[in-house]
């Protein structure tokens, strides 16, 4: 999968690798110490609930739905990782299976959108590299809705299949995107909480959305400068939505109050037409 990865240099003058991912889902990270290691650890960390201000170098996009933490990054540090103070989400291990290496660890996106930074640190069995460190940041992309309005209220939409098509320069036509090349799956079915997310690459896109009982959604065509998360938020209109004006129970009097004028109206004729028979017989 292509990442939206760049070098980012924060405030501080540190480096670090960055890249935007979607939440909620699996990422993989691999990376090859420049020695044998006797052990690979890592470490996922929640740094912000909104991006901080830094300086992006853009790097070649990474394929595979691979994460290499470049080496050309790693700091050698004599103190332990510091993330005593700060909120550990995940510990985990690299594993080496097949002895060629490199090592490789799966970890979970988190689903609260945000900035979290990937710690990993390398134990090298050669004393003198000692132990290096290797950070990364992830960007979380929030994940968008599908919901209706009700009394200026929204309501999430469950079962909504959600799908997005993109631009195809070569024929000028729009074409389902294929989701499964870059790990991801399209179109997507909402669960209770009406989300869904699509991490894209560069191109033109445009949403659609079929629910039951609603009102087919097209949205208009939009830009996607860098590969980066789809994230708007989709409202609904129920088909024979101006029923939901009325409750059942104001739908049941007036029922009752039609049938009452309908047997008033047909009494009344019945009367006029007693009436007439008399005054011609």
């Amino acid at each position: 999968m292509d990442y939206s990865v760049a070098a980012s240099v924060g405030d501080t003058g540190s480096v670090s690798e960055k890249i935007s991912v979607v939440s909620g889902q699996q990422l993989n990270l691999v990376i090859k110490p420049d020695g044998p290691a006797r052990s690979v650890k890592g470490y996922l960390v929640f740094q912000s609930a909104a991006a901080k201000t830094a300086v992006d170098i853009p790097q070649k996009s990474l394929l595979a739905a691979a994460v290499f933490a470049l080496p050309v990054f790693a700091e050698k540090t004599d103190k332990a990782v510091p993330v005593e103070r700060k909120l550990v989400l995940q510990e985990f291990e690299y594993t080496d299976q097949d002895g060629d290496g490199i090592y490789a660890a799966n970890i979970r996106v988190p689903v609260v959108a945000g900035e979290y930074e990937v710690f990993t640190v390398i134990e090298y069995v050669d004393p003198e590299m000692g132990t290096r460190q290797v950070r990364m940041t992830a960007v979380i992309d929030p994940e968008g809705y599908v919901y209706e309005l009700n009394n200026g209220k929204e309501t999430r939409i469950p079962r909504a299949q959600v799908s997005i098509y993109r631009l195809n320069s070569a024929s000028g036509a729009y074409e389902l995107w294929p989701a499964k090349e870059y790990q991801q799956q399209n179109p997507q079915t909402t669960g209770v909480s009406g989300a869904y997310s699509f991490l894209v690459p560069v191109g033109s896109y445009y949403i659609a959305v079929g629910a039951p009982g609603y009102e087919t959604y097209k949205g208009e065509p939009f830009d996607v400068a860098e590969g980066s998360g789809v994230h708007q938020n989709i409202e609904m209109h129920a088909v024979g939505g101006w029923l939901k004006l009325f409750d059942w129970k104001t739908l049941v009097i007036a029922i009752v109050a039609l049938l009452l004028l309908y047997n008033f109206y047909r009494d009344r004729r019945r009367s006029r037409l007693a009436g007439y028979n008399k005054r011609t017989v």
